[in-house]
């Protein structure tokens, strides 16, 4: 497919549990999408098997161009995109790419923070390791320390453990 920079990133709402499908029907359609996932151990009657879970329920983020809103609204398990208002908005590239980062340095140790929780913390910029140079707020949870990095679109925030060595506070 042809990448130009009409291309922007954008959230999609899918049925409950439709999460894979859609990844796999939009990726199928050329259009390319991204689904966080990380390992959890799923308990039945009889065993225990290691499987994939969305980190946010219900939602798949695509990156396309305005030519392609319409193959993915008809895409089958594909609800709506997120609006804020009116508007569709478009989630910056880096929030994306934090958010990959969080998902494939880190795995199960993701967590989905409040929005509130996100708006509450301190503002800081990490100075070390994978996440060099990434501006996010820092959520104090007993003793210990989680930097959160957001994504305004579906009000919600990604937090990672880190070593509070690693920060540095922006004013």
């Amino acid at each position: 497919m042809i990448r130009n920079d009409r291309y922007g990133w954008f959230a999609i709402y899918t049925k409950s549990r439709h999460e894979k499908k859609v990844l796999e029907r939009l990726t199928a359609k050329g259009i390319e999408a991204y689904l966080p996932l990380v390992p959890k151990i799923s308990q039945w009657k009889d065993r225990k098997k290691r499987v994939e879970e969305p980190v946010l329920r219900g939602y798949v983020f695509v990156k396309i161009d305005n030519q392609l809103r319409l193959p993915v609204l008809q895409t089958d398990g594909v609800v709506y995109f997120v609006k804020i208002g009116n508007s569709i908005p478009e989630i910056p590239e880096w929030q994306i790419e934090v958010l990959k980062t969080f998902v494939n340095k880190f795995g199960i140790n993701v967590e989905l923070s409040g929005y509130k929780k996100f708006l509450l913390g301190e503002k800081v910029v990490v100075t070390d390791g994978a996440l060099k140079g990434v501006k996010g707020s820092v959520i104090a949870r007993g003793k210990k320390v989680r930097f959160a990095v957001g994504i305004d679109s579906i009000k919600s925030s990604f937090s990672v453990e880190i070593d509070p060595d690693f920060l540095k506070s922006i004013e």
